[in-house]
């Protein structure tokens, strides 16, 4: 819940910062969206979080003041990832912990966490994965767009769509998707958009132009305990198996690479396998 008052109090601020501002009439719009925001703050304490999403949305198709605007789309960006209850964060952590060693484990923790925040978008990633896993990509594309409906500005909902967009563009351009996960302006974003182009470049099947998005992606990224097995695949090295992938990592960085819905996982061979076209 610490994650949840922190995001209240931060919220608490952009509301705040109009506070020294002239005077503004009831019905300004500004003025309106400041409340709603309020309200959806309150919402939020209830543990209402679709009815705060709605109100949110509502203000975003009326307001015109910028900065109300700005204010509006950070809340409904980190709005599906709080934990509204005690019971749901523990599932959810629990499912991290059991990834690596026991993964039926870890899907039942996702599926209780689920029952009880249908609507969090952390846990949304552990269902789109498991789909991934499954080989499922246009279920996984469903419940995407479910989420995406009540909140396309939700920074997991982006992700997923970038991840799961290059998955499945076959040759299309993706660039609008791209462009969608710099607008989150993430601490993390060159290491996520150079793997990405990775991933585009692996499926172009072009080795040189792999090497090089490779490379990039290596010196933004050199942590990441996937490069390895991209620089024996593009380089023609046999296929390594997800446990040995998984087992030369600390569990923390699932947490880090939450993000990434093929992360260490034998979905990078069904959905990315490297062919290079330039060979005979």
């Amino acid at each position: 819940m610490k994650r949840l008052f922190v995001f209240l109090l931060s919220a608490s601020v952009c509301v705040a910062n109009g506070a020294g501002k002239p005077a503004m009439k009831k019905d300004y719009p500004a003025a309106q969206s400041r409340e709603i925001i309020e309200i959806a703050q309150n919402l939020i304490l209830q543990k209402d979080r679709d009815q705060a999403i709605r109100l949110l949305n509502k203000a975003l198709l009326t307001e015109k003041n910028k900065m109300v605007l700005a204010e509006t789309r950070t809340i409904l960006k980190d709005i599906g990832s709080l934990f509204l209850f005690d019971k749901a964060q523990q599932e959810y952590e629990s499912s991290i912990s059991f990834k690596k060693t026991e993964p039926g484990k870890w899907i039942a923790s996702v599926e209780r966490a689920q029952k009880i925040e249908p609507d969090n978008t952390l846990i949304m990633m552990e269902v789109i994965r498991n789909q991934v896993n499954k080989k499922n990509l246009s279920r996984a594309k469903e419940i995407l767009e479910e989420f995406r409906i009540k909140n396309a500005f939700d920074k997991n909902v982006i992700l997923a769509g970038a991840f799961l967009g290059v998955a499945g563009a076959d040759g299309k351009d993706i660039s609008f998707l791209k462009a969608r996960v710099k607008d989150l302006q993430l601490p993390n974003y060159m290491a996520i958009n150079s793997y990405i182009e990775l991933l585009e470049r692996i499926l172009a099947g072009n080795k040189e132009k792999a090497l090089l998005a490779l490379a990039a992606w290596k010196k933004e990224d050199p942590q990441n305990p996937q490069v390895s097995y991209w620089e024996k695949r593009i380089n023609g090295g046999t296929a390594v198996d997800e446990e040995q992938i998984c087992e030369s990592f600390p569990e923390h960085l699932y947490r880090r690479y939450y993000h990434d819905l093929f992360f260490c996982s034998s979905a990078l061979e069904n959905f990315f396998k490297f062919k290079d076209v330039n060979q005979p």
